[in-house]
């Protein structure tokens, strides 16, 4: 606060920070100035900064506002159609709606432009698992703990897939869902 300088980069950083304390909080209207206006200032810095369309767009997709989501997301792709995060939030929107061949196009996209985006392999383990195709979906977020071995996402999501693949029975202690909450 000591400044009013701040970069479009500056103000990102800024959105993610209130956008975490915001979600602890439950301030609801910390979202709405978010959207309203911290990211547009960025924009207004430089109408290119696309990241900031996609913050806009993550946010409008944590809150089920799909429109939004798309809107900032297709704004996003315009300024630059290379943006592997942004085609992964794309998949993400698509899963939303069950719409797993759009979801799959999507994730095609972000992994051709980028085979190390974290979300990407993330969001494929998602759409597998809504497949019932368990084993592929460990396989894909194997690939994901590769990238990142403490990504809380990325662990939580191999759990419950350990658990959807061996089951829950008593003789669990052995288990794959047990070794990982054990290195966990």
């Amino acid at each position: 606060n000591g400044h009013d300088q701040f970069t479009p980069e500056d103000l990102r950083w800024i959105g993610l920070a209130a956008a975490q304390y915001a979600r602890w909080n439950r301030n609801s209207d910390q979202f709405r100035f978010l959207v309203n206006s911290l990211y547009p200032q960025a924009l207004k810095q430089d109408e290119n900064y696309w990241p900031a369309r996609l913050e806009m767009g993550l946010l409008f997709l944590e809150k089920y506002n799909a429109g939004d989501a798309r809107l900032q997301l297709d704004a996003a792709l315009a300024i630059n159609p290379n943006a592997a995060p942004v085609h992964a939030a794309r998949a993400a929107l698509a899963l939303q709606d069950f719409d797993l061949q759009t979801a799959r196009r999507s994730l095609e996209q972000a992994l051709a432009i980028d085979p190390q985006c974290l979300s990407a392999h993330q969001l494929r383990a998602d759409a597998l698992l809504a497949e019932l195709r368990v084993d592929e979906a460990i396989a894909a977020l194997e690939a994901a703990r590769r990238l990142n071995p403490v990504d809380e996402s990325t662990l939580g999501r191999l759990a419950g897939a350990y658990a959807a693949a061996d089951g829950l029975g008593d003789d669990v202690q052995d288990s794959r869902l047990a070794r990982l909450v054990g290195e966990v």
